[in-house]
């Protein structure tokens, strides 16, 4: 009864936990779309389409949930950043101009960065200077 009673325990941890995670991705996705839309609105010869963020960011949640790559290793510094954003270019077959978006894209981003890189996503937009 007692060894029952601790393992649902534990899974209640674990499930509570994995909410969390779920969660902070979810947010910190939306973050990188909210901060690539910033982006977007502050230059009107972008020459992406307005779903460019959005389907950007649908890529980065199917790489977490897939377990093909962690939240980290997509935006936890700028070059992170900008790798993610051409291998999503690239595995999207988008264009050429999509994958020079997303150096202008990261250099934008850096230029605004209103905290660190390892905590931006967590923190809110980057949007800060």
């Amino acid at each position: 009864m007692v060894i029952a009673a601790a393992g649902i325990g534990v899974g209640l941890v674990v499930a509570n936990t994995a909410d969390r995670t779920d969660a902070s991705s979810e947010t910190q996705i939306a973050n990188v779309e909210r901060a690539c839309q910033n982006w977007m609105s502050s230059d009107s010869t972008i020459e992406v389409s307005g779903d460019w963020c959005r389907n950007m960011g649908s890529w980065m949640n199917r790489q977490l949930a897939d377990g093909h790559m962690g939240e980290s290793m997509m935006w936890g510094d700028r070059s992170r950043m900008l790798e993610t954003c051409r291998q999503w270019a690239n595995s999207e077959s988008a264009s050429t101009k999509d994958a020079r978006s997303c150096d202008d894209m990261v250099s934008w981003m850096n230029d605004h960065m209103g905290v660190d890189w390892d905590h931006w996503t967590m923190s809110g937009p980057m949007m800060g200077r």
